[in-house]
């Protein structure tokens, strides 16, 4: 049986920005950024919550199959990228509400798009710094 663990995001290789309820992760050591938006910005929004994934997909499967499968691809991927890891201070995740799973099951993709094209740019100007306030990244142009 598979353990009902928490996940939490590797803060070690990536930076997270929220941008309107949409995210963009971005590999600091290969350059290499994430979109993530619409239902799976929504699905990341409940690991790094701490609601476990395994539950989540499974209780989303009695509402909508195709979302289940959709969040399943979705949180498979974000492993593979190692951009979640489990959590092993927090040995279960908690259990999704009903309001996060039925808004998972609503219409709209588990966008997941991952981009090289300015790696190259973004290894030459790494982040300068980062605000221990607000968490946010300062690039050049901020410092």
């Amino acid at each position: 049986m598979q353990r009902m663990s928490a996940y939490k995001l590797n803060t070690e290789d990536y930076f997270l920005e929220d941008f309107d309820g949409d995210f963009v992760l971005l590999n600091a050591k290969s350059g290499v950024y994430f979109e993530v938006s619409e239902r799976a910005a929504d699905f990341l929004r409940l690991i790094l919550d701490g609601i476990c994934p395994l539950k989540a997909i499974r209780a989303l499967e009695k509402l909508n199959a195709d979302a289940a499968t959709a969040a399943k691809g979705f949180f498979q991927n974000l492993q593979i990228a190692s951009i979640i890891g489990p959590q092993h201070d927090v040995p279960d995740g908690t259990d999704p509400s009903v309001a996060a799973l039925q808004a998972l099951s609503m219409p709209g993709n588990f966008v997941f798009e991952g981009c090289d094209d300015l790696s190259a740019l973004i290894l030459a100007d790494p982040v300068h710094d980062v605000d221990l306030e607000t968490g946010r990244l300062l690039w050049a142009a901020d410092a």
